[in-house]
Parts: structure tokens; C-alpha cells; sequence
């Protein structure tokens, strides 16, 4: 925020306003984190999501519309991170048919996120406005830097489920995994955005936008301190182990509604 404040008074000092707007800004919607995964073979396809986690996005921040067509802002943004695993897919042992059969899910997330605050800077170029000077279309871009922390834990896992002896839950093939946090850090992302700015009245804006932020560093590592695929058979068990980290840079897509009100220059 003091930032926000500092780029505010840099503005108001930087001579006339005739026909320049000065926005104040807000926005909110859904996102979707991106995060990678590193194996030393192969994984079961299907058995895990490690990927594209769905959630909420914010920001706010300032916007000086220097003339009609270009913008500078600065906002401070907030967008779920989350790194971890979801059950996809098991497959379970039927002892009377004496066949696998394979059963589709997506309980047994085991998952660990937070919010880390990132602080953007970049302009926005707005096209010619519609015939009622009512929609305008935009298309921009900047860089920013993310605080990162960690979350609320450093271990996440998913342990196959105990069933007593003769049950045919006690058959089947299961991921058992232990992921241990190996670091995080702060970290630099690129925003592309692009939508649609309506004018409601004389200072009033609301807007539409997507936008894509991709990470340039790794912010947020996982490794694995034992990671299995297991075959659980009436009469043996086998297990193949797999060397695992999972990483994230901070990338993510998000939808927002936002609004803007002119502090000064509107009409």
C-alpha cells in the first residue's frame, strides 16, 4: 500500500490534469494455478492431478490515463497458489469376477496453498471507443513481484487405505506418497491482460478482463521423501518407487470483474 501511495503523489505532482484521468481501482474473479511436476520415469497416467487448481483472484491499486488511448497503473494483486495432489483414479481388485476394475474420483486431495501478495506495475492501451463511447476494448501488460511464504504445512501426502485381510478393498492398485517442502522465495511473474472497459456514468467504470501471469522463477518446491506406485494382489504386493518434485512459479489465469472511479478528470 505504501507504494500505491508513493505512485499517487507521483502523479498528482506531475503537472496539469486537462483531459488525463486518475482511477482508483478494484477486481476480483476466478483463477486457475499452474504448477510442474518432475519424475524420474513416467507416472501412471491418470492416477493423480498435480495441476491447473481453480480459485479466487484480487487486486487494487491506481490508474493515470496520460490521453485517450494510453495508461499506466500499479495494483496489488493476491491469487491462490496451491501445490499438492488429487486422487483421479483407482483401481480396485473385484475378488468374484477376478478382474481390476477402475474406479474414477476426485476425493483424497492432499494439498497445501496460500496467497502470496505481488505488486505490478505496467500500462494498458485502450482502442477507440463504440459509437455510444460507452465500451472500449484494452489490451496490456506488466511485471510483477511476488512475496511468497509457505503454507500451512510442510509435508503433504496420500497413504493407500487400510482394509482388513479377505476384503477385496485390500486389492487394488494405489499411489502412496509423502511430499516434503524444500523451499520457496519471492519471485517475478509477466502479466498479459486484455477485455472490456464499460463507462456506467461520468466516473464511473466497470471492466472485464483476462489475464495471464506466467512466473519467471521458481517460487515454491516440493520433493518427494517416498513416492509409490503400489499393486496390491490377493497373494503378492508390488511397488515401484518414483523420484518426484513438484514446483511452481506462481503462474496463473484469471477472469475479473472489476470498477474503476475517476478521482479527477472524468466526466
Amino acid at each position: 500500500m505504501k507504494q500505491l501511495l508513493f505512485i499517487l503523489l507521483t502523479f498528482s505532482t506531475s503537472g496539469a490534469f486537462a483531459q488525463k484521468e486518475l482511477f482508483i481501482t478494484a477486481a476480483g474473479g476466478l483463477k486457475v494455478s499452474y504448477n510442474q511436476l518432475r519424475s524420474d520415469q513416467p507416472l501412471p497416467d491418470g492416477v493423480l492431478q498435480h495441476t491447473n487448481w481453480s480459485g479466487f483472484s484480487s487486486a487494487i491499486g491506481l490508474e493515470y490515463k496520460f490521453n485517450p488511448h494510453w495508461a499506466i497503473h500499479a495494483q496489488m494483486k493476491t491469487a491462490g497458489i496451491k501445490i499438492g495432489f488429487a486422487k483421479r483414479k483407482t483401481v480396485l481388485y473385484d475378488t468374484l469376477a477376478l478382474k481390476y476394475n477402475t474406479l474414477n474420483e476426485t476425493s483424497g486431495t492432499s494439498a497445501n496453498n496460500n496467497y502470496p501478495i505481488h505488486y505490478q506495475v505496467g500500462f494498458t492501451y485502450y482502442g477507440k471507443p463504440s459509437a455510444n463511447e460507452k465500451f472500449t476494448w484494452l489490451l496490456g501488460g506488466g511485471v510483477a513481484y511476488l512475496v511468497n511464504s509457505e503454507g500451512i504445512s510442510s509435508i503433504i501426502r496420500i497413504s493407500p487405505p487400510v482394509s482388513p485381510a479377505g476384503d477385496n478393498n485390500n486389492y487394488g492398485k494405489e499411489i502412496s506418497l509423502e511430499m516434503e517442502e524444500d523451499y520457496y522465495k519471492n519471485g517475478f511473474l509477466l502479466n498479459f491482460h486484455t477485455g472490456i472497459d464499460y463507462k456506467v456514468a461520468s466516473r464511473h467504470h466497470l471492466t472485464f478482463t483476462y489475464q495471464y501471469n506466467a512466473g519467471l522463477n521458481t517460487i515454491w518446491q516440493y520433493k518427494s521423501n517416498h513416492f509409490s506406485y503400489i499393486d496390491l494382489k490377493p497373494f503378492s504386493t508390488t511397488s515401484e518407487p518414483f523420484e518426484v518434485t513438484l514446483r511452481t512459479k506462481g503462474s496463473y489465469s484469471a477472469v475479473q470483474l472489476g470498477y474503476k472511479y475517476a478521482l479527477f478528470g472524468g466526466k
